[in-house]
């Protein structure tokens, strides 16, 4: 389980637009799968993938 597994969808949202590198790993995750808040999208995930490994804080909004 990673850190931000039991976190709300918004609150990873902006950690990982503010440059958490754990939130954008758990926001792509979300992304992959799918939940009840954030449709599976498999290019926004690979985009937070990419994200987790340099993080540079750029926006992608919560329900684009």
């Amino acid at each position: 389980m990673g850190k931000y597994t039991d976190t709300p969808s918004q609150t990873v949202i902006r950690l990982a637009n503010s440059g958490d590198k754990e939130a954008c790993l758990e926001l792509s995750i979300r992304y992959t799968t799918g939940t009840a808040i954030l449709e599976k999208n498999l290019s926004k995930a690979e985009y937070w993938r990419a994200q987790s490994l340099s993080c540079s804080g750029k926006s992608y909004s919560y329900g684009s």
